[in-house]
């Protein structure tokens, strides 16, 4: 009943913030994520455009935080035994992007083979297998009852469907099941828990958004830096291109000593 009634609430509270239940489209990485006070830049990184969409990551992939901001777009299935005995959703991952708590951000669509090899190459370094933490959602869902399809989060046909589960046919019961894709683009039903290397997609390019002209030329994102081996050294890192994480290349180096203090030095 509780569930039920945080779900209802929510949901006022949205059309109280929003006017409509969902929101209008992110053109900005500053644009604040609806009825927070986080931007989409807060708490997602790499942003980059293929094919007319924005891609991001979670942010917690990055810093392994899953506090907010960071973990804001850690998705969780959130099947709930009501969910899955009776068909009563009361505030699954589904429902949370249908009302619009994740604003113009959704699951990422693998919509063919293409897009998979894009999303692991871009982001393939922070996924793990499908069933770790480290997978993530996509934008395919199979609602309550027997021998139901799965479809995307909106109800329509998969365009494309690599829902073999390692060789076995895709889950076809009663109970409602989440898909999540790993490293080696194979994708699981029936997981929940919190994923944070979620990765995410917007409709068109944001301003903020890296746009390659040849997606094989991409390389991949970098790991947290490492600690220095001389532990003499100082090191400096600064967010120079505002994607949000300071180790892209030329933001992680020596210091020099100013009077101001220590400053990051030029390559």
């Amino acid at each position: 009943m509780f569930r039920f009634m945080y779900a209802v609430l929510y949901s006022l509270v949205l059309l109280s913030v929003t006017g409509v239940p969902t929101t209008a489209l992110a053109v900005s990485c500053n644009d604040l994520i609806p009825g927070t006070t986080h931007r989409y830049a807060d708490a997602l990184v790499f942003f980059t455009g293929h094919n007319g969409k924005t891609y991001a990551l979670a942010k917690s992939a990055a810093t392994g935080s899953t506090a907010l901001p960071d973990g804001y777009f850690a998705f969780s299935a959130d099947i709930s035994q009501e969910y899955k005995v009776a068909g009563t959703d009361i505030g699954s991952l589904k429902q949370m992007v249908a009302l619009g708590k994740y604003g113009a951000a959704k699951p990422v669509a693998i919509d063919s083979t293409a897009t998979q090899d894009f999303i692991i190459k871009r982001f393939g370094t922070y996924l793990g297998a499908a069933t770790s933490g480290q997978s993530t959602y996509i934008d395919a869902w199979k609602e309550f009852g027997t021998g139901v399809a799965f479809t995307t989060l909106s109800g329509t046909a998969l365009t494309f469907e690599a829902l073999t589960l390692g060789g076995k046919s895709a889950y076809s019961g009663q109970a409602p099941q989440a898909v999540v894709m790993g490293s080696n683009g194979e994708w699981f039903s029936g997981q929940d828990g919190v994923r944070t290397s979620q990765i995410v997609e917007f409709p068109g390019i944001l301003d903020c958004a890296l746009t390659p002209l040849d997606p094989n030329a991409i390389t991949l994102p970098p790991q947290p830096p490492s600690q220095p081996t001389d532990p003499n050294a100082i090191i400096c890192g600064q967010d120079l291109n505002g994607n949000g994480y300071a180790a892209d290349p030329g933001e992680v180096t020596n210091c020099i000593q100013t009077v101001q203090g220590l400053l990051l030095l030029p390559r």
